[in-house]
């Protein structure tokens, strides 16, 4: 006589591989959704920004208004990067735009450069003064010793210099002859100072000997 068969013997194969491949499904949905979570596609145009990935505007402009005494945005890096960095291929990296009594760029350093500017080939700083009465550039010393301008190296002043209080030169050896024009300098000569011009052809004229 044959054993009886089982049709639980039959059927529970089946349902293991079934619940197997059901338990697989369900872990292998879940790790996509995990993964989309947790590495979100870069933001795009009309989408909202996300920190710490590359964001795309395409090409529309971003903008961010605020109605508040606190910084619209602020951003505090801190390692050794720069805060904020604009950049741009043709145009103005940084912009900023002030009202009649705002300040378009404001720089602060406790102990360092609060604005700093380089160039191969252009002009680091450029400053106009487009009206009446306006100042191009101004620099303030209110600190003891402390010195609003130095110009590291030739300087070419295209236009009219008033100076409304001393001028001051300290001594120097004499110099070359220059390419061009005259140089007005100061100089010992036998123990005493001499204010002197220098011509192109090497002639010193002296103006004033010290006492």
């Amino acid at each position: 006589m044959e054993p009886a068969t089982n049709l639980n013997d039959v059927d529970n194969p089946r349902s293991r591989r079934a619940m197997l491949a059901g338990v697989l499904g369900g872990l292998g949905a879940w790790l996509v959704s995990a993964a989309q979570r947790a590495m979100p596609a870069d933001a795009s145009a009309g989408a909202p920004v996300l920190a710490g990935r590359s964001n795309s505007g395409g090409g529309f402009s971003t903008e961010l208004r605020a109605n508040t005494t606190q910084p619209t945005f602020r951003a505090v890096q801190l390692g050794g990067g720069n805060g904020l960095r604009g950049e741009a291929t043709t145009g103005r990296g940084v912009v900023g735009i002030g009202g009649s009594q705002g300040t378009g760029v404001w720089a602060s350093s406790p102990d360092h450069n609060a604005v700093f500017a380089r160039t191969t080939h252009g002009t680091a700083v450029n400053a106009f003064a487009l009206s009446s009465g306006s100042v191009g550039l101004a620099g303030t010393a209110s600190g003891s010793n402390s010195i609003a301008l130095i110009a590291n190296g030739q300087s070419i002043l295209n236009g009219d210099v008033r100076i409304t209080r001393g001028l001051n030169f300290d001594a120097m050896v004499t110099p070359s002859a220059p390419v061009g024009g005259a140089t007005l300098f100061v100089h010992f000569v036998a123990g005493k100072m001499q204010l002197a011009v220098r011509f192109t052809t090497g002639d010193v004229q002296v103006l004033a000997v010290q006492p």
